[in-house]
């Protein structure tokens, strides 16, 4: 009884297995079908050929068949090699058995009636047979595909080009380039007649942007904090779009959305304006230092009066005081008097000035505005469309001097 929960196990890690092998195998076949299909749009059809059929190897798929056809028979149409117009006839007619209502049927009719005359074979002038179309020889090829489509690739160090490369079998330092990106270095060693076909995605770059604006302002970006102007080194960010928000005390907030591409070095440069708050504040304090220095000046004419004042009663206090002196005791009094009034008004609204002008500065608290997005137009990335389905299609048609076709490729 103990070996059954063994077998199950056994059993369920053998099944795990095959699903991983399977998936695995789906996914090299998907590849290589995107390799092919990308050499078939640039018009490298052996290339493509190839890969088609080691797709198939991994996916028995009948769309990939036909696909091999198809290009087998565009490179008959570029170079007229019987060898090729025969291998297309031969994909198309193991298609049409493999599925003989197929979706594609009338296509794969039309291109073998477009290659029959080429399958014709007429014979030798002195009557011998003719002698059979060579072989096609597998070629090496290394074929990558990624998203961006500025990529360029360069085998063991040899300038930049094509993704689609043939090679000799063996090991090559294989690298590949796209602008904003960082760049991607394989070793590969593809075997003799094998397409060998990575989907390598690249490793987008940072922008970088530098801050200019007044010593102590806070810097957010994206609604986060990342420090006080001057900042030590430019922000490293992502590509696309980010929100910039500058204040600081006294000073109208700043807010913009801005848009940096892969690798891009950008300067903004923010003059922050004075609010109106502050710009008050500073009226308010230098009215209050007038009222505050009109007061000292008030005191002091009071003080003057008051020895005046002073100086009067001495002289009569000696019996020399007249009705003159009496007089100017008087006014000499009320003098003081109004000095001392004037230079308590003074103090009183020159304090509170101060002290109004004070509480403004100190809660002049900077605030970011809100701000409108950029409107989508012609900068807007555009999505990278991807093959959906193991499928090449390339509608023939037919006129006067004149042959082409429609393509489309689908996973």
């Amino acid at each position: 009884m103990r070996r059954a929960p063994v077998a199950a196990v056994l059993c369920l890690a053998v099944v795990s297995s095959s699903a991983a092998r399977a998936q695995d195998k789906t996914a090299q076949a998907r590849t290589l079908f995107n390799a092919g299909a990308k050499a078939y749009e640039k018009g490298e059809y052996l290339a493509a050929a190839q890969a088609f059929q080691q797709a198939y190897k991994l996916a028995s798929r009948p769309s990939l068949i036909f696909s091999t056809a198809q290009a087998y028979r565009r490179q008959y149409i570029v170079d007229k090699r019987p060898e090729h117009a025969r291998i297309a006839a031969d994909y198309y007619r193991r298609y049409l058995k493999a599925e003989p209502n197929g979706k594609r049927r009338s296509e794969a009719v039309a291109g073998l009636e477009m290659l029959q005359p080429a399958l014709t074979v007429e014979p030798a002038a002195d009557g011998s047979e003719p002698a059979p179309a060579p072989e096609v020889k597998a070629q090496t090829w290394i074929m990558i595909t990624t998203p961006e489509a500025e990529a360029k690739m360069s085998v063991d160090g040899r300038p930049f080009g094509n993704l689609n490369q043939e090679v000799k079998p063996g090991p090559h330092q294989v690298v590949i380039r796209a602008p904003g990106y960082h760049d991607e270095a394989r070793k590969l060693s593809p075997t003799d007649g094998q397409a060998l076909a990575l989907d390598i995605p690249l490793r987008p770059k940072s922008a970088q942007l530098t801050i200019q604006v007044e010593s102590g302002a806070s810097i957010s970006v994206d609604g986060r904090f990342v420090g006080e102007a001057p900042l030590a080194r430019p922000l490293d960010v992502k590509a696309g779009r980010h929100l910039l928000s500058i204040t600081a005390p006294g000073r109208a907030g700043y807010s913009r959305e801005i848009r940096v591409s892969r690798g891009q070095k950008q300067t903004v440069r923010v003059d922050l304006e004075t609010t109106g708050q502050r710009t008050l504040s500073y009226v308010l304090l230098g009215g209050g230092f007038i009222g505050l220095a009109g007061g000292g000046v008030f005191s002091w004419l009071a003080l003057d009066r008051e020895g005046d004042a002073q100086g009067v009663l001495d002289a009569q206090g000696q019996g020399n005081i007249g009705r003159a002196d009496q007089d100017n005791y008087d006014r000499a009094r009320a003098a003081r008097d109004d000095w001392r009034l004037a230079a308590g008004i003074s103090f009183g609204v020159g304090g509170a000035l101060g002290l109004t002008g004070l509480m403004l500065y100190l809660f002049d608290e900077p605030r970011a505005p809100a701000v409108t997005p950029i409107d989508d137009g012609a900068d807007a990335p555009k999505p990278t469309k991807q093959p959906t389905d193991m499928e090449i299609s390339a509608a023939p048609w037919f006129g006067p001097g004149q042959l082409g076709a429609g393509l489309s490729g689908r996973f």
